[in-house]
């Protein structure tokens, strides 16, 4: 059986790698045979988390990842707007980490304190994460202006 950590990281892949559910789910049966991730073993998890991790995401236009914002309320939040999400994907491109899902899942847990994918992040949450990735931008170009 998959452990807990395991499918956490599935999932937070899958979310980079698939527009909705149901592309995922197909994706896991087609893989698979299961409908569902917590019907994994260890081994099927571990050989997901390989396959998500390698696989390219859908890029945007601007060659950035594409992630979606409601802007809705739910659960006595607000999740954030497509226009966030679009400045995350956008700066997450810029620092050249669209090739690794990881560098940004690790980047919100950094700025957040929660394992969240950019989907899950509230309006306040995201305006974190965008305000640390153009700070990290800024001094990575201010870095790269010195060292010429």
């Amino acid at each position: 059986m998959a452990s807990k950590k395991q499918i956490k990281l599935i999932r937070a892949l899958a979310a980079h790698h698939f527009y909705d559910d149901d592309d995922y789910h197909d994706w896991l049966f087609d893989q698979f045979g299961k409908k569902s991730t917590k019907e994994l073993t260890g081994h099927e998890a571990h050989e997901a988390i390989q396959l998500l991790s390698f696989r390219k995401a859908p890029l945007r236009v601007d060659g950035g990842r594409h992630y979606s914002g409601s802007g809705r309320a739910g659960d006595g939040r607000h999740f954030l707007t497509q226009a966030q999400a679009n400045k995350i994907g956008a700066l997450e491109y810029a620092l050249g980490w669209s090739g690794n899902p990881f560098r940004l899942i690790g980047f919100i847990k950094k700025q957040t304190g929660k394992n969240k994918t950019v989907e899950m992040l509230s309006r306040s949450e995201a305006s974190k994460v965008i305000i640390g990735l153009e700070k990290l931008l800024e001094e990575e170009r201010i870095g790269d202006y010195n060292h010429k």
